[in-house]
């Protein structure tokens, strides 16, 4: 489906033709008195008035036109000249508004009835047509499937809902344990991990347990990332989630990101070691009672994540076979030879560095709904674009935590009762998962009326990857190229992460190593990376109105690179550089053959520079569908459903949104809505003329705007926001004299009800 449909031809509209009537009279021959005088002539009639020209319907769409029962579809519509606006099939009246989302049953046809002021009116007509939900790869409830990975024959079961929508909201991956339950975990009551399946029934995901192989002592589990674990079963595990998940998202035609994993105790492990060596699969983990290995395998266990990945964990203080504060894992023979894990709290420190959370402070609840149990269940929430959750279970064992299958023994230790681990995970991984429902149409009608309120030339709203609503106004139009001001930057921090997956440039590699010879011989530029120019922490004077990229090398240093955010001219740094590694093509030609072109885009670029080169940090003019082309590969690559052409790396893709030490809410060119501590917004303000407290920091703080949005903005009001939990991209442009646009206003109409 084209972004970008073109618009339907008019109707015709309705004829009226108007008639008129006229009369005389006659007298005889015969003598006769003289004659009366003449009656005056009657006045002549009044002409009636012009009807009202008949209503045009431009167009009237269903999106998308064929849905699976259950399902819903938008139907869209561009009227002029109408007084009111009626549609059949149940919906109504939609007088002043421009779509409306429905569900149907079955196949219908909608017909839009638009009626002028002198009652004349003209209609269009648009099919839903709906399928019965269809079955797909497995059969409704519990089943047992194999697949074969190398030369081993792997089992897993699959749970469907029944009467499942395809396709589903999520795959989730439940892992069991180790010591002997295995695949029976799936079993209704048998273990509170089988409480994923009703979960699913009423949510409406499918639910898949792997199946691990027999370690030394016969028992099915996991091997995980534990070098020093003696009783693993040596099994090519990471392999088998490869392959599973692989042939489960093709089957089910999802993203990455609409898969999760979950497992308790050994299970937990195995999820913790999946998530180190291929953070790129999934969208998100859940565990309970599991600890990462004191002494991890070499290779890919060891090192970090590819990306950051939202985690939930839940451990008890009193879990004795995975130690809370760390050791041997179920030293049931005191010879430790299942290995060595740290401890729980060590455990969820280590993905709050991951995450970029160290040091924020969390929301905290306490829930204590059963007395006898040992201790409540605390959740400490650390928010973020990829969030951590962590549950800490006072007085609790190792069995995970359930309020409907009892678990717990003497070996065990007491089970906590005061939560679902099914249902917490869920709530976390939904979290996760695009809006299912357009955004309100009052509220989108509400921010394009405020949007040209404040001089808006342009607005585009897509959910989904559909347009919900287009507009240009005060000179905007589709053809117009915009400048797009400092929001020109979101283009050029992305080429720093295409260039470094290119080989050209290391984001940790010094400028001066073999790109600007002129900083080798100074102490400290020569010490100013490619990450420091592309996050603006280069530590150099801001530098405005010069000649060329060259005029920036002189630049003063103000502070040790990397320690200090200034928004300066640090992307022509970058420029030049990249420039000299190319090795003859110019940086324009670079981005055309690596980003534009591969998008589908058009941008030109406007230079104040008198070498000729381009304004890297505010030079790019674009049409609002060739920004919204680069801002659903944004969002695309962000959630995982991403299917164009490969442009760069996920995990340097991430790096353009990582933030940094100097500005957490700022990445390369890219704003965040992250935390700032206050000490730190202080310096950053005290270096930017109150940037950050005048207009990002508003933004920050508004619980009504996603945690996971992300921004490209200019002077002016040139914006392009991407929130990839509700499936959005939105931009609008403003003229250059006119800076009354206040992000807030903008989102918080968009994401509401419409109020002001």
């Amino acid at each position: 489906m084209s972004y970008f449909p073109g618009r339907a031809g008019a109707v015709l509209g309705l004829l009226v033709l108007l008639s008129g009537c006229g009369g005389g009279g006659g007298g005889g021959a015969a003598p006769a008195p003289a004659p009366a005088p003449a009656p005056a002539p009657a006045p002549a009639p009044a002409p009636a008035p012009a009807p009202a020209p008949a209503p045009v319907i431009a167009s009237f769409t269903a999106t998308p036109s064929s849905v699976v029962a259950g399902q819903s579809t938008t139907l869209s519509w561009s009227v002029t000249g109408a007084a009111s606006l009626s549609i059949s099939g149940g919906v109504g009246s939609v007088t002043g508004q421009t779509s409306r989302a429905v569900s149907p049953t079955a196949t219908t046809t909608y017909v839009l009835t638009a009626t002028n002021a002198s009652g004349g009116s003209v209609t269009a007509s648009a099919t839903v047509t709906v399928t019965a939900p269809a079955t797909g790869p497995y059969p409704a409830g519990l089943s047992t499937a194999t697949i074969q990975v190398g030369a081993v024959m792997r089992e897993f079961r699959v749970h469907v809902p029944a009467g499942l929508a395809l396709p589903p909201k999520a795959l989730v991956l439940v892992l069991h344990g180790g010591g002997g339950e295995g695949l029976d975990v799936s079993l209704a009551g048998n273990h509170p991990l089988s409480v994923f399946r009703s979960v699913a029934d009423r949510e409406g995901f499918v639910v898949v347990y792997p199946g691990g192989l027999p370690a030394t002592d016969g028992n099915p589990g996991w091997d995980d990332c534990r070098s020093d674990n003696l009783t693993a079963s040596g099994a090519d595990d990471i392999g088998f989630l490869d392959a599973l998940i692989s042939r489960l998202r093709s089957e089910y035609g999802l993203p990455a990101s609409r898969v999760f994993l979950s497992g308790g105790s050994n299970g937990a492990q195995m999820v913790f070691a999946y998530a180190v060596t291929r953070a790129e699969n999934f969208g998100a983990i859940a565990v309970g009672s599991g600890n990462l290995p004191l002494n991890p395998k070499p290779g890919a266990c060891s090192a970090p994540p590819a990306r950051r990945v939202p985690v939930l964990m839940t451990h008890g203080t009193a879990d004795v076979p995975m130690p809370y504060s760390g050791g041997c894992v179920a030293n049931l023979g005191g010879a430790c030879n299942r290995g060595r894990v740290i401890g729980a709290e060590a455990t969820r420190d280590y993905w709050l560095q991951t995450n970029g959370l160290s040091g924020s402070a969390p929301s905290t609840t306490v829930v204590n709904v059963d007395n006898a149990d040992g201790g409540s269940a605390n959740r400490f929430a650390y928010a973020g674009s990829e969030p951590v959750e962590w549950w800490r279970l006072d007085g609790a064992g190792h069995p995970a935590p359930s309020r409907t299958v009892a678990a717990g023994n003497a070996v065990s230790g007491p089970q906590n009762r005061d939560v679902e681990f099914a249902e917490i995970a869920w709530t976390f991984f939904s979290s996760r998962l695009p809006a299912a429902t357009p955004l309100a149409a009052a509220a989108v009608q509400s921010a394009q009326d405020y949007n040209a309120s404040v001089g808006g030339q342009t607005f585009l709203v897509m959910q989904g990857g559909v347009v919900l609503a287009e507009s240009y106004s005060n000179g905007g139009s589709t053809e117009r190229r915009q400048l797009l001001a400092s929001a020109t930057k979101g283009f050029t921090g992305m080429l720093g992460a295409i260039a470094a997956t290119d080989g050209l440039i290391g984001l940790d590699e010094p400028l001066a190593e073999r790109a600007l010879s002129e900083w080798r011989s100074d102490a400290q530029k020569s010490r100013i990376t490619y990450r420091h120019v592309l996050t603006m922490t280069s530590g150099l004077e801001e530098l405005n109105d010069l000649p060329g990229w060259l005029s920036y090398l002189p630049a003063p240093v103000l502070h040790p690179a990397g320690t200090v955010f200034r928004y300066s001219g640090d992307p022509n740094i970058f420029g030049l550089a990249l420039e000299r590694r190319l090795g003859g093509e110019s940086v324009v030609d670079y981005f055309d053959r690596r980003l534009f072109r591969p998008l589908g885009m058009t941008v030109e670029w406007a230079s104040n520079f008198s070498d000729g080169r381009p304004n890297l940090s505010g030079g790019a003019y674009a049409t609002a569908r060739d920004w919204a082309r680069f801002g659903e590969f944004m969002r695309r690559t962000l959630d995982g459903s991403w299917s164009g052409p490969a442009l760069v790396s996920r995990a340097l893709f991430d790096q353009v949104l990582a933030g940094n030490v100097a500005h957490p809410a700022y990445g390369f060119y890219w704003w965040l809505k992250r935390p700032v501590p206050s000490d730190r917004a202080a310096v950053i303000d005290a270096n930017n003329s109150n940037q950050y407290t005048r207009q990002i920091k508003p933004v920050v703080d508004d619980p009504r705007i996603p945690s996971d949005l992300v921004w490209a903005a200019g002077a002016f009001g040139q914006r392009l926001y991407v929130i990839p939990s509700r499936s959005l991209t939105v931009l609008r442009n403003g003229p250059a004299n006119n800076n009354s646009f206040s992000d807030v206003e903008f989102l918080s109409r968009l994401l509401g009800s419409g109020a002001p």
